[in-house]
């Protein structure tokens, strides 16, 4: 059998985003947070 893991997350970057206020709403800023998980 096989065995491997794969972690991924999920980036919100809607402007109503309770999680980050809209902190990552432009690209560059959502690809370096998301790089950061």
């Amino acid at each position: 059998m096989n065995k491997s893991l794969i972690i991924f997350g999920i980036v919100n970057i809607t402007s109503d985003s309770f999680s980050d206020g809209g902190r990552y709403l432009a690209p560059d800023a959502a690809i370096a947070q998301a790089r950061k998980l």
